[in-house]
Protein backbone atom coordinates (compact mmCIF):
# COMPACT_ATOMS: atom_id res chain seq x y z
CA UNK A 1 0.00 0.00 0.00
CA UNK A 2 1.18 3.51 -0.84
CA UNK A 3 0.49 5.10 2.51
CA UNK A 4 1.36 8.71 1.63
CA UNK A 5 -0.50 8.65 -1.69
CA UNK A 6 -3.57 7.05 -0.15
CA UNK A 7 -3.56 9.57 2.69
CA UNK A 8 -3.13 12.54 0.37
CA UNK A 9 -5.85 11.31 -1.96
CA UNK A 10 -8.32 10.91 0.91
CA UNK A 11 -7.50 14.31 2.42
CA UNK A 12 -7.76 16.08 -0.95
CA UNK A 13 -11.20 14.50 -1.40
CA UNK A 14 -12.20 15.94 1.99
CA UNK A 15 -10.88 19.39 1.05
CA UNK A 16 -12.59 19.45 -2.33
CA UNK A 17 -15.79 18.26 -0.67
CA UNK A 18 -15.62 21.35 1.52
CA UNK A 19 -14.91 23.39 -1.60
CA UNK A 20 -18.12 22.04 -3.13
CA UNK A 21 -20.14 22.86 -0.02
CA UNK A 22 -18.80 26.43 0.00
CA UNK A 23 -20.36 26.96 -3.44
CA UNK A 24 -23.86 26.50 -1.98
CA UNK A 25 -26.03 29.52 -2.82
CA UNK A 26 -23.16 31.29 -4.64
CA UNK A 27 -24.45 32.67 -7.93
CA UNK A 28 -22.64 33.38 -11.17
CA UNK A 29 -23.40 37.07 -10.56
CA UNK A 30 -21.69 37.18 -7.16
CA UNK A 31 -18.89 34.65 -7.78
CA UNK A 32 -16.35 37.30 -8.87
CA UNK A 33 -17.59 40.13 -6.67
CA UNK A 34 -15.81 41.54 -3.67
CA UNK A 35 -17.91 41.43 -0.54
CA UNK A 36 -19.45 44.56 0.90
CA UNK A 37 -20.30 44.96 4.56
CA UNK A 38 -22.30 48.00 5.59
CA UNK A 39 -21.75 49.47 2.13
CA UNK A 40 -17.97 49.22 2.41
CA UNK A 41 -16.02 46.93 0.09
CA UNK A 42 -14.03 44.28 1.93
CA UNK A 43 -10.51 43.95 0.54
CA UNK A 44 -10.56 40.17 0.42
CA UNK A 45 -10.53 37.58 -2.32
CA UNK A 46 -13.74 36.34 -3.90
CA UNK A 47 -14.51 32.74 -4.90
CA UNK A 48 -13.62 33.25 -8.57
CA UNK A 49 -10.07 34.14 -7.63
CA UNK A 50 -9.75 31.40 -5.00
CA UNK A 51 -11.01 28.52 -7.13
CA UNK A 52 -9.16 29.79 -10.22
CA UNK A 53 -5.92 30.18 -8.26
CA UNK A 54 -6.24 26.72 -6.74
CA UNK A 55 -6.52 25.21 -10.25
CA UNK A 56 -2.86 26.09 -10.81
CA UNK A 57 -1.52 23.66 -8.20
CA UNK A 58 -2.63 20.06 -8.96
CA UNK A 59 -0.50 19.93 -12.12
CA UNK A 60 2.50 21.33 -10.21
CA UNK A 61 2.07 18.68 -7.53
CA UNK A 62 1.77 15.86 -10.07
CA UNK A 63 4.82 17.14 -11.95
CA UNK A 64 6.87 16.98 -8.73
CA UNK A 65 5.72 13.37 -8.32
CA UNK A 66 6.68 12.47 -11.89
CA UNK A 67 3.06 11.84 -12.90
CA UNK A 68 1.70 13.04 -16.27
CA UNK A 69 -0.03 16.38 -15.77
CA UNK A 70 -2.24 16.67 -18.85
CA UNK A 71 -5.54 15.96 -17.05
CA UNK A 72 -4.70 18.44 -14.28
CA UNK A 73 -3.41 21.35 -16.36
CA UNK A 74 -5.24 24.64 -15.79
CA UNK A 75 -7.05 26.13 -18.76
CA UNK A 76 -5.13 28.49 -21.00
CA UNK A 77 -5.00 31.95 -19.50
CA UNK A 78 -5.70 30.95 -15.89
CA UNK A 79 -2.12 31.66 -14.80
CA UNK A 80 -2.40 35.15 -16.31
CA UNK A 81 -5.26 36.13 -13.98
CA UNK A 82 -4.90 33.77 -11.01
CA UNK A 83 -1.17 33.38 -10.27
CA UNK A 84 0.16 34.12 -6.80
CA UNK A 85 0.87 37.77 -6.18
CA UNK A 86 -1.85 39.15 -8.45
CA UNK A 87 -4.48 41.41 -6.98
CA UNK A 88 -7.98 40.00 -6.75
CA UNK A 89 -10.23 42.52 -8.47
CA UNK A 90 -13.95 43.10 -8.18
CA UNK A 91 -15.52 42.00 -11.48
CA UNK A 92 -19.11 43.27 -11.66
CA UNK A 93 -19.28 42.98 -15.47
CA UNK A 94 -17.69 39.53 -15.67
CA UNK A 95 -14.95 40.84 -17.96
CA UNK A 96 -11.82 40.08 -15.91
CA UNK A 97 -12.24 36.45 -14.86
CA UNK A 98 -13.64 33.40 -16.63
CA UNK A 99 -17.24 32.45 -15.90
CA UNK A 100 -18.12 30.58 -12.70
CA UNK A 101 -18.94 27.40 -14.62
CA UNK A 102 -15.52 27.37 -16.33
CA UNK A 103 -13.62 27.98 -13.10
CA UNK A 104 -15.54 25.44 -11.02
CA UNK A 105 -15.26 22.85 -13.79
CA UNK A 106 -11.49 23.36 -13.96
CA UNK A 107 -11.24 23.09 -10.16
CA UNK A 108 -13.13 19.80 -10.15
CA UNK A 109 -11.18 18.40 -13.07
CA UNK A 110 -7.71 19.36 -11.82
CA UNK A 111 -8.26 18.15 -8.26
CA UNK A 112 -9.90 14.96 -9.52
CA UNK A 113 -6.88 14.33 -11.73
CA UNK A 114 -4.60 14.77 -8.73
CA UNK A 115 -6.65 12.35 -6.61
CA UNK A 116 -6.32 9.72 -9.33
CA UNK A 117 -2.73 10.52 -10.33
CA UNK A 118 -1.23 10.48 -6.86
CA UNK A 119 -2.41 6.90 -6.35
CA UNK A 120 -0.07 5.77 -9.12
CA UNK A 121 3.11 6.52 -7.15
CA UNK A 122 4.91 4.73 -4.37
CA UNK A 123 5.89 6.25 -1.06
CA UNK A 124 9.51 6.59 -2.20
CA UNK A 125 8.69 9.50 -4.56
CA UNK A 126 7.77 11.75 -1.63
CA UNK A 127 11.15 11.49 0.13
CA UNK A 128 13.63 13.25 -2.18
CA UNK A 129 14.70 16.77 -1.39
CA UNK A 130 13.60 19.49 -3.76
CA UNK A 131 16.20 20.89 -6.13
CA UNK A 132 18.22 23.74 -4.60
CA UNK A 133 16.57 26.27 -6.92
CA UNK A 134 12.96 25.27 -6.22
CA UNK A 135 11.06 28.19 -4.68
CA UNK A 136 9.61 25.99 -1.92
CA UNK A 137 12.96 24.47 -0.94
CA UNK A 138 13.48 26.68 2.11
CA UNK A 139 9.96 26.01 3.38
CA UNK A 140 9.16 22.37 2.76
CA UNK A 141 12.50 20.74 1.79
CA UNK A 142 11.08 17.52 0.29
CA UNK A 143 8.86 16.65 -2.66
CA UNK A 144 6.30 15.20 -0.24
CA UNK A 145 6.27 18.29 1.94
CA UNK A 146 5.68 20.52 -1.06
CA UNK A 147 2.96 18.31 -2.51
CA UNK A 148 1.23 18.14 0.88
CA UNK A 149 1.41 21.92 1.23
CA UNK A 150 0.11 22.61 -2.30
CA UNK A 151 -2.77 20.16 -2.06
CA UNK A 152 -3.77 20.46 1.62
CA UNK A 153 -2.59 23.49 3.62
CA UNK A 154 -2.68 25.88 0.67
CA UNK A 155 -6.09 24.62 -0.45
CA UNK A 156 -7.67 24.85 2.99
CA UNK A 157 -6.23 28.32 3.64
CA UNK A 158 -7.87 29.64 0.49
CA UNK A 159 -11.14 27.81 1.07
CA UNK A 160 -11.21 29.51 4.47
CA UNK A 161 -11.18 32.81 2.61
CA UNK A 162 -14.29 31.70 0.73
CA UNK A 163 -15.95 30.82 4.03
CA UNK A 164 -15.31 34.35 5.30
CA UNK A 165 -16.49 35.86 1.97
CA UNK A 166 -19.74 33.88 2.33
CA UNK A 167 -20.41 35.43 5.72
CA UNK A 168 -19.65 38.91 4.45
CA UNK A 169 -22.10 38.29 1.60
CA UNK A 170 -24.78 37.17 4.05
CA UNK A 171 -24.73 33.55 2.89
CA UNK A 172 -23.78 32.10 6.26
CA UNK A 173 -22.20 28.75 6.90
CA UNK A 174 -22.12 26.22 4.07
CA UNK A 175 -22.46 23.33 6.49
Amino acid sequence: MNTMATSLSACVKLSTGLGEMLLKDVTAETFARKARVGGVEVDAVHPAFVYGHLCLYPSRALELLGVPTDAAEPPTGFADVFRAGLECRDDPKGSIYPAMEAIVSAFRRSYGAFVEGVLSVGDEVFAPELPEDHRMRSRTVTVGGTVAFYMLSHTMMHLGQVSTWRRCMGLGSAM
